[in-house]
């Protein structure tokens, strides 16, 4: 079926010449408006140019030489503009009829859009119908593809996420050079430096030939976009992709043994210039067996192929090729392919990656599994691709559920106590590295989960905070920020009476790391708060005081005494002076939540006339200070319902400020009060989430 596309454009002698069909009709060119092209066929060049004798004669066990062969199937599309010309009904079948008249072939037959033909001497030959004339009116721009839901079951052989990365870092890229698929040239190097950047090694070259296909060991990604056709008898079609390298001499010796076990056939595809009689020479198509003989794909590898019926009941034999040599899951069409796919490959790739140059969002989005990824191509109509110029639409189907990521996943950070910051996401089973701020930290490792010890201390040595990135396999991930806050936090509750204020007051010396960028659960969804609770940095200090005098009608009541508290971390045990202060970044509401506790017992001296000097609790009103929910736990994800929020700005800081809270009756108040804290590193929104 054809690759349907459009470019508006007009060719030039200079853009003629690029093409290069041909001697004749770079003659006829010059000045001819160029009908744009609607097809999957197409392409220029080959790999080799041919030898000196015009005619060497068959080789290996071919009955017919190239010449002749390029003969025989010039005669046959040149037959078919003739019948077209004459608006034959259905030419295809009648093209079929002439074919079975010449010597050279001994069976045909007739597809969508196709027609092959069997050589005498068992080789096969495949003719597309690829070509249809578009008014330049109509191709000015490509319409945006329509949002349609897909189909129910659309996602063949159900996905389970594993969380692994393809043992291959390679990547092959790959695309027919004709106008049909410009559109293309703006892509692919999208989806390239998307890809490099995470760590993709990319196979130099962009041409589909065969010899780009030859010798390039396991592929962790194949993409190619291109034509493709069915031919052979019965309802077992074989299936072959279209290449660049054209049928000459030179090549038909070098791929000998490729063209005599049917790897590779012969092709032509009827293209712009056909009906001006300035048809190209014939080029070859590689085959299921080709894949076989030649082609590896690594577990949980990732093949896209952007043509023509790939995707269809009659392409199973080409699926199955690429499957046998190891391929993971494969993306293809089953219909007619056409530009509005690019947007659906470019948003894949775009959102695995975490790229945001695609149909960025605002803010841009993180990486994501491929599994999160194709339900949000799905859901958002990207896998219906509209057909052109009353073509059937076509859906991109998914076969296999063996790739998983392209890259690590990170999808939210968690600072624990004592230093440990864990990593949540995606990120196989190979251990690799992770690093904070560009320092390398000794990771322990497993595929949903990772743990480092955060250095911490005075001047904030490398690796305390900054981007935080995991590795793996060679491809790294989508950066998170640990973020980095230093000020002082001081509570303040005092016991008011006419006769003396009573107070306690404890001064933090407040170090906090956590991730302040929301995050998304969803691809391109609404932006939500990171779960976790923080602890703070081990270098965090804290200190208590007790101070105040009341007249209590026989002489002074004074309450005194002083000195530190350590921080403690969950789970809370009653002993020495300690304090408990969980906190999390709010990065919706944009606001600090610090909520202490302070689970200690008898700290404040207290003495009166008369009175034996004694101890008593150091005094903040639970539900003024205290961090509990409804049940009274201590777990990670509870909310700090009795905390004190504090004001964060647009780009993370905080500004210095106080805030006076008093108890119903007015017989005490909690005062907050908080320093000036700025973010390190400064906050950037351009940090996917």
């Amino acid at each position: 079926m054809s690759f349907l596309s459009f470019r508006a454009r007009r060719r030039d002698a200079a853009d003629l010449s690029r093409a290069d069909p041909g001697p004749s009709l770079r003659r006829y060119g010059a000045g001819l408006l160029l009908a744009l092209l609607a097809a999957c066929g197409g392409g220029s060049g080959g790999v080799a140019t041919g030898g000196d004798d015009p005619d060497p004669g068959p080789v290996g066990n071919s009955q017919y030489s190239v010449a002749e062969r390029s003969a025989a199937t010039g005669r046959i599309a040149a037959r078919y503009e003739e019948l077209l010309a004459a608006a034959t009904p259905q030419p295809l079948e009648a093209l079929r009829a002439y074919v079975m008249t010449q010597p050279e072939f001994s069976d045909a037959g007739v597809g969508d859009g196709e027609l092959w033909a069997k050589f005498t001497d068992g080789r096969y030959f495949l003719y597309l119908d690829n070509w249809k004339d578009v008014p330049p009116d109509q191709v000015e721009s490509l319409p945006p593809a329509p949002i349609i839901p897909a189909p129910a079951g659309a996602r063949a052989g159900g996905a389970v996420a594993k969380g692994e990365l393809p043992t291959s870092d390679k990547v092959l890229m790959l695309k027919l050079d004709a106008d049909e698929f410009w559109r293309g040239d703006e892509s692919f190097p999208r989806t390239a430096k998307a890809l490099e950047a995470q760590g993709w090694q990319m196979i130099p070259g962009r041409r589909l030939t065969v010899q780009a296909l030859l010798n390039q060991g396991e592929l962790g990604i194949m993409y190619l976009n291109g034509h493709a056709g069915r031919y052979g008898p019965g309802s077992n079609k074989h299936f072959a992709v279209i290449t660049e390298t054209q049928a000459s001499d030179d090549n038909e010796k070098l791929y000998q043994a490729d063209l005599d076990d049917g790897s590779l056939i012969m092709t032509r595809e009827r293209h712009v210039w056909q009906k001006y009689g300035y048809g190209r020479e014939p080029y070859y198509a590689f085959t299921e067996g080709f894949i076989a003989k030649h082609m590896k794909f690594s577990p949980q590898s990732l093949v896209v192929m952007m043509m023509c019926n790939v995707g269809s009941d009659q392409g199973s034999a080409i699926r199955d090729a690429l499957t046998a040599a190891g391929a993971g899951t494969i993306m293809a069409w089953n219909g007619s392919a056409n530009a509005h796919g690019y947007a659906a490959v470019d948003l894949m790739f775009d959102r695995l990656t975490g790229a945001n140059r695609f149909e960025p969002a605002s803010p841009g989005n993180r990486a994501f599994a491929f599994d999160d990824v194709y339900d949000y191509l799905s859901q958002s109509g990207r896998l219906i691709q509209p057909g052109i110029e009353g073509e059937q639409s076509s859906f991109i189907k998914r076969f296999g559920n063996n790739f998983d990521l392209s890259n690590p996943v990170i999808t939210q950070l968690q600072v624990a106590w004592q230093d440990k910051l864990i990593i949540h996401g995606d990120f196989g089973t190979e251990a690799g590295s992770v690093t904070v701020g560009g320092t390398p930290l000794a990771a322990s490792w497993a595929s949903d989960k990772l743990e480092v010890t955060l250095p911490t201390g005075a001047g904030d040595p490398a690796g305390s905070h900054g981007e935080v990135v995991v590795s793996a396999r060679g491809r790294k991930s989508n950066a998170r920020v640990l973020t980095s806050w230093r000020g002082t936090v001081t509570y303040l509750w005092e016991d008011l009476d006419p006769a003396g204020i009573l107070s306690n007051k404890i001064e933090i010396d407040l170090h906090l790391r956590a991730d302040p960028y929301a995050r998304r659960t969803q691809v391109n969804g609404n932006l939500l708060n990171n779960t976790w609770n923080v602890l703070p940095a081990s270098d965090t200090r804290a200190r208590w005081s007790a101070a105040g005098s009341r007249d209590v009608g026989v002489g002074m009541r004074t309450w005194s005494g002083h000195g530190d508290l350590t921080m403690v971390g969950p789970p809370i045990q009653l002993g020495a002076p300690e304090l408990l202060l969980f906190a999390r970044v709010d990065a919706v509401e944009q606001r600090l939540e610090l909520s202490p506790v302070i689970p200690t017992a008898q700290l404040v001296t207290i003495s009166e006339p008369d009175t034996p000097t004694f101890q008593r609790a150091l005094i903040f009103p639970g539900n003024l200070f205290g961090f509990m929910n409804q049940t009274g736990n201590f777990a990670d994800h509870n909310p700090l319902v009795y905390g004190t929020y504090v004001p964060l700005d647009g780009q993370r800081n905080v500004a210095g400020a106080s805030r006076t809270v008093t108890m119903p009756g007015g017989d005490s108040r909690l005062t907050v009060t908080w320093s000036t804290m700025t973010a390190t590193p400064a906050f950037d929104d351009r940090i996917g989430r």
